[in-house]
């Protein structure tokens, strides 16, 4: 075994000792630590299955950057990845000073819950949609052209579109979280359900969103283990997010793009790579390693702020190392973790992988009531988009969007009529 394939496997190491860890939370709360496995899972992934699977495949080159494996770098990618598992572990036991029985509840009115608060969320979802459309037609897209499925014009390919206002196209991140609440408030027997979660499913494929129809699975994914985890049904979900996950993969580009001839069934096309690639941010790290740059970062002001192009400092030079003249214009992604390091240094990366384990044993002791429980879902899996693209100013965008319809059911509660519930059919 050779050295560098050596210093790769001391995260791993550190990630399996984690599971005692989680096992003394689990009896500590008495329920499954549903965030805590979660964030576990994806530092697995991330920063030990890619990186180890990237070297037994013999990958060696990114968007034409040949990645540099010297032992100094291996050296600090051992590192970084370890200290941020020793982090997250950290974390975690601090949580344990918390009382066993301690619980996390955001006190709202039941109403929510009523017709009131399922009225309201089919009324935003409206609202949303109408700014949506405007700017579509602010911007010049052509809304005839969107709905043709032979329109091969830029000006009606929803991917390619250039917004007048990108805030309100990323308002639309908020429209996943309300099909989620509805769904958890049984309104999925209903067909005015089926019917906005088709028109929003629709428009995710055209305009290639995946990652929302990947927070959506994760929504409905982590509320069936949250509450029915012993149940033989979560085993069937679980197939069906991973194979239509595979299929969004696969299929994404040729749906957003019209190039319906190349969408297809055979996902035996996924292979080992292709899921790989998925989850490549450890090359992208390599490559940023390798850059003069990597040891003179801005810091919390980079991490802050946004540069000339609206883009935060991070994005900018995780693409400084692809060559000039590159066919397309490529958004390669960091972990969080890596851009903890890269930003903050060795101190700072310890510390906020502690708060990070902190966060995640504090979301798995919010299962109060249902408002908490639900927030708690939807706060987990957004931790999938935080670690997996780690550009902090986009993410905290995310984050507060993804949340409105929680802020509107807290503060409308009050004034929504108890007095018929949308849960009974």
């Amino acid at each position: 075994m050779s050295h560098e394939f050596s210093l790769l496997l001391i995260p791993g190491i550190i990630w399996l000792l984690l599971i005692p860890i989680l096992l003394v939370q689990f009896r500590r709360i008495g329920t499954l630590p549903v965030s805590s496995i979660f964030y576990w899972c994806l530092l697995g992934v991330f920063l030990v299955y890619t990186p180890v699977s990237d070297y037994m495949l013999g990958i060696r080159d990114s968007f034409g950057f040949r990645l540099p494996y010297t032992p100094q770098i291996n050296q600090t990618i051992a590192f970084v990845y370890s200290l941020a598992m020793l982090g997250f572990a950290a974390g975690q036991i601090f949580s344990f000073s918390l009382p066993r029985s301690r619980r996390f509840a955001i006190p709202v009115s039941d109403n929510w819950s009523g017709l009131g608060g399922i009225r309201l969320l089919y009324g935003f979802q409206l609202a949303v949609w109408m700014l949506y459309f405007f700017n579509l037609w602010s911007s010049g897209i052509s809304l005839s052209g969107l709905f043709n499925p032979f329109h091969r014009e830029e000006d009606g390919i929803l991917f390619s579109a250039a917004f007048s206002f990108p805030l309100l196209e990323l308002l639309s991140a908020s429209v996943p979280v309300c099909l989620f609440l509805l769904m958890a408030l049984k309104q999925y027997r209903k067909p005015v359900w089926w019917l906005f979660f088709i028109f929003w499913l629709l428009m995710s494929l055209l305009g290639g969103w995946r990652f929302r129809i990947i927070l959506f699975g994760l929504f409905s994914l982590l509320l069936f283990i949250d509450s029915e985890y012993r149940k033989k049904g979560f085993v069937l979900y679980f197939l069906v997010f991973v194979l239509s996950m595979a299929w969004l993969t696969l299929n994404r580009m040729a749906i957003a793009k019209r190039q319906f001839n190349l969408v297809t069934f055979d996902l035996r096309q996924f292979d080992l790579s292709v899921f790989n690639n998925e989850f490549s941010n450890c090359r992208t790290f390599r490559a940023c390693l390798s850059m003069p740059q990597s040891g003179s970062f801005p810091g919390f002001q980079g991490w802050m702020k946004e540069g000339p192009d609206m883009k935060p400092w991070i994005i900018q030079f995780s693409k400084s190392w692809i060559p000039d003249g590159w066919p397309w214009n490529p958004n390669p992604a960091l972990s969080q973790p890596e851009e903890f390091y890269l930003l903050f240094g060795w101190m700072g990366l310890l510390l906020l992988m502690i708060f990070s384990g902190m966060l995640t044993a504090w979301l798995d002791r919010m299962r109060h009531n249902l408002f908490s429980s639900l927030f708690a879902v939807v706060l987990t899996a957004l931790l999938f988009q935080w670690i997996s693209r780690g550009f902090f100013p986009f993410q905290l965008k995310i984050t507060v969007i993804c949340l409105l319809p929680f802020l509107l059911l807290w503060f409308a509660s009050p004034y929504l009529s108890p007095q018929s519930n949308g849960n009974k059919t």
